[in-house]
């Protein structure tokens, strides 16, 4: 599945699995712990091989300098990193309240201070908000007045993603990266859900020097299982996704109502992510999830052979594969029947106007419809004929890929609710 140090990179996501990564590492040459810290980093596991190079006085001196040196670098960069994210998003809390808007600061930033509780321990990346549907024309306004730069017209940032639930933006000088979500999931490929009950349940946490609201403890934990395991089945998300969720579980900042767990699991029709999510955490990262809810929550085709191999993969293989197949691309070949491929790539060529627009950020203006719909064909062509030639010369990285991906895909979307569509 990894093409390097396998054993070493799994069990650095589990301390207590670290004597047997101890062995892996007593028997590299000096020469592999370069490619080990770079392997790593690759998958934002540096910090984590940092803590397993410190565990004791001596453990450190198996390590190279200049490979410590760089572990330690790498940390202090990630302080000042998040340091510097907490400080924006406070600016952005202060003027929110300032104008009666309300927001709920939403995983990365949420998980460094709230459950590793270190600050090199997780880079956090983008600063995500949920913003209450009616209070995104004041909230586009306000991000205007900061110097984000947003088209004139532009009076609600819903009318750039009309077939989304979220926009990422980037200020222009601060380069604070901030994904802006105006619901819970994506109305094109996920179902529906109540965001009022999210609000509703939402609890106020201390972050750095001042406080934030977020959802709560039980919500957060849905929130990350279904993000990796439907939201992005997997990809893109990495392994640092299992470490997320088994430190929520290890040292949460209060204790988990896990029947609460098991009742919103249900009610949003989640079980199937969460349920595979968390059977990965407990084998793999250590996570003690009570017996009770996994088998309250646990699919009548939870032992099918495929499908935690497939979602490993996923997550170490295509941390960095934009140019992956989507579910339009693996619907397709996986359809047999003539007139069903052909309705389908038609769908996926003649997408609707907010589909569209949504794709390049832009308002769905009909006067720049046709401009569009070509720019997109453009992009279709370039993007998905080079890999399906990849497929049909036998590749057998793009095989595997789209094996896991229909694997992934038939096994997450068996189920009536918040599915992969």
């Amino acid at each position: 599945m990894l093409d390097q140090y396998p054993d070493i990179l799994l069990n650095l996501l589990d301390a207590e699995r670290w004597p047997m990564a101890e062995q892996a590492v007593e028997a590299l040459s000096t020469d592999e712990f370069g490619p080990l810290a770079r392997a790593a980093f690759h998958y934002r596991l540096g910090y984590r091989l940092y803590e397993f190079a410190r565990r004791r006085d001596d453990a450190l001196s198996q390590f190279p300098e200049t490979v410590v040196q760089h572990l330690k670098d790498a940390a202090v960069r990630t302080v000042l990193f998040n340091m510097a994210r907490q400080a924006q998003f406070r600016e952005l809390q202060a003027e929110c309240a300032e104008a009666g808007i309300s927001c709920l600061l939403l995983k990365g930033l949420w998980l460094v201070e709230i459950a590793y509780g270190d600050l090199a321990a997780r880079y956090s990346g983008d600063i995500d908000v949920l913003v209450k549907p009616e209070d995104m024309p004041g909230f586009t306004q306000l991000l205007r007045r900061q110097g984000f730069s947003l088209p004139p017209s532009v009076r609600d940032l819903r009318e750039m993603a009309p077939a989304r639930h979220e926009l990422a933006l980037v200020h222009p000088v601060s380069g604070m990266s901030l994904d802006v979500h105006w619901a819970m999931t994506d109305p094109a490929k996920e179902g529906p859900v109540d965001d009022a009950q999210f609000w509703r349940r939402s609890e106020t946490y201390h972050l750095g020097a001042g406080v934030c609201q977020s959802l709560c403890l039980e919500d957060h934990l849905l929130l990350l299982c279904f993000h990796a395991a439907v939201h992005h089945r997997f990809m893109y998300v990495g392994p640092r996704a299992m470490l997320d969720v088994a430190q929520l579980v290890k040292c949460p900042p209060r204790p988990i109502d896990w029947a609460d767990v098991v009742d919103r699991a249900r009610a949003l029709h989640w079980e199937r992510g969460t349920w595979l999510m968390l059977e990965l955490v407990r084998e793999h990262a250590g996570a003690r999830v009570p017996s009770f809810v996994m088998d309250a929550i646990r699919p009548a085709d939870a032992d099918d052979p495929h499908i935690k191999p497939a979602a490993l993969e996923a997550m170490f293989l295509d941390q960095f594969q934009h140019q992956r197949f989507d579910t339009a691309i693996i619907e397709l070949l996986g359809e047999r029947k003539p007139w069903s491929r052909l309705a389908l790539l038609l769908r996926g060529i003649f997408a609707s106007p907010e589909r569209i627009a949504s794709h390049f950020h832009v308002k769905a203006d009909r006067n720049q419809l046709i401009a569009l719909f070509l720019r997109r064909c453009r992009y279709l062509f370039r993007r998905n004929v080079p890999m399906l030639l990849e497929l049909m010369r036998g590749n057998p990285e793009r095989i595997n890929e789209l094996r896991r991906s229909r694997i992934l895909l038939a096994w997450l979307g068996s189920q009536d609710s918040g599915q992969c569509r």
